[in-house]
């Protein structure tokens, strides 16, 4: 359907289809969510002519892709949804989403009721986000609530971290870094070769809504995060250990002593040498 077509002829439309399993938790399977202002949420793996159209929802909706491609209308264009964004719609406005071509698309997603979960902006929206910790929460919700029997403490400590989570997708402002969870992988093997492709595969989202969000969150390129994380364990390292210049490089993922050199006085403003310990 053409953009043209659908704007002028907006209709209600719910196109699941055989080809599309799905998990979901209820708001009455669970008291969890009801008392957090979530009515439904869920995983789907979308297939051939999957398709969402709701013109006026009475509820805020967050979607958050971590598997294949679908797109999504935002300000009356289509747009591509790729792992790492999250399409974000605020209530009483309209929202579509749908696969297209012969593209799979998985993604996570929660209906909230809005008097609860506020959506600052006034149309739905592109985010770039780390989807791991939603798609973590949700699915293990799904599995407790699923098992027999099941444990309610267990279904509490799901259902908040689903909305936890949730929640800083909304209002990203509520967490210093989304990314801290990358970051602590990186921080453990310095001493590997990161790229771009690497990071974004470790943080299951496409390069360049990676960039975008360490851009929004910490004023850096991904890359350039890998180089802070590099030289502050650099200079604890020669601070504090005996170990030799050409060993401390290697330690940070530097093959090059005179690379190394280089790069710790441009990010500390001086040589390697004169941050050891007196």
């Amino acid at each position: 359907m053409a953009i043209g077509d659908l704007l002028n002829d907006i209709r209600e439309i719910h196109q699941i289809g055989d080809d599309t399993p799905e998990r979901m938790v209820h708001q009455n399977s669970t008291p969890g969510l009801m008392a957090r202002g979530i009515c439904v949420l869920g995983i789907s793996d979308a297939g051939l002519g999957y398709k969402m159209v709701r013109p006026s929802p009475i509820m805020s909706h967050i979607l958050v892709c971590f598997g294949g491609s679908g797109r999504v209308l935002v300000e009356g264009q289509w747009r591509k949804c790729e792992p790492g964004q999250a399409y974000i719609s605020p209530p009483y406005r309209l929202s579509a989403f749908e696969t297209y071509g012969r593209h799979r698309w998985q993604f996570a997603w929660l209906w909230m009721w809005p008097d609860k979960w506020p959506v600052k902006r006034p149309s739905s929206y592109l985010e770039p986000v780390d989807p791991r910790q939603l798609v973590t929460a949700i699915e293990g919700l799904y599995r407790e609530v699923s098992a027999i029997p099941s444990d309610s403490k267990l279904v509490e400590m799901w259902c908040h971290l689903a909305a936890t989570h949730a929640r800083r997708i909304i209002n990203p402002a509520d967490v210093a870094d989304p990314l801290w969870q990358l970051w602590a992988t990186v921080d453990a093997r310095l001493h590997e070769e990161w790229t771009l492709e690497r990071l974004s595969a470790e943080a299951a989202m496409a390069p360049e809504a990676l960039r975008r969000l360490c851009q929004r969150t910490l004023q850096r390129s991904p890359m350039r995060q890998v180089t802070e994380l590099r030289m502050r364990r650099a200079q604890t390292l020669l601070e504090s250990s005996p170990a030799k210049i050409f060993a401390v490089a290697r330690m940070v993922g530097y093959t090059n002593v005179f690379a190394f050199s280089s790069a710790f006085k441009r990010w500390s403003g001086k040589p390697p040498r004169e941050c050891r310990s007196a």
